[in-house]
């Protein structure tokens, strides 16, 4: 199997997929995967840094983590109205199994975190 078959297959992504992402012709991708062109240098490490960044975009994230990236527990500290909460035990487990599904969108994830999140605090959970 080549190198970059084993990469897109890591991140479970058909061949035109893999293709967009690196920024090459499908066509010359299909040679490349199937083995029938060797892969130039600078092209494997574009696949290596596609499939790290494909990777580290489908993590989770804690809501913290999250936050902070995006610079919001800042805006919304001062306000009364917020609450902020330590994430709870178990959460972690949860969210994972309500974010099994086929789907890309994020409000699905945030929705899955938050469900997640009410489950873990329930008493007896």
């Amino acid at each position: 199997m080549t190198e970059v078959r084993r990469l897109r297959r890591a991140i479970n992504l058909s061949q035109r997929e893999f293709a967009d992402l690196m920024g090459v012709p499908w066509n010359t991708f299909r040679m490349w995967d199937s083995g029938l062109r060797r892969v130039p240098l600078d092209m494997l490490r574009r696949a290596n840094l596609v499939t790290t960044r494909t990777v580290r975009n489908s993590e989770l994230l804690s809501l913290d983590h999250l936050a902070l990236e995006l610079g919001i527990k800042l805006a919304l500290q001062d306000d009364p109205r917020v609450r902020f909460l330590p994430e709870p035990r178990g959460l972690a487990p949860l969210w994972i199994t309500l974010s099994k599904r086929n789907d890309k969108s994020h409000l699905l994830w945030t929705d899955d975190y938050l469900a997640a999140f009410a489950q873990a605090r329930r008493p007896g959970s």
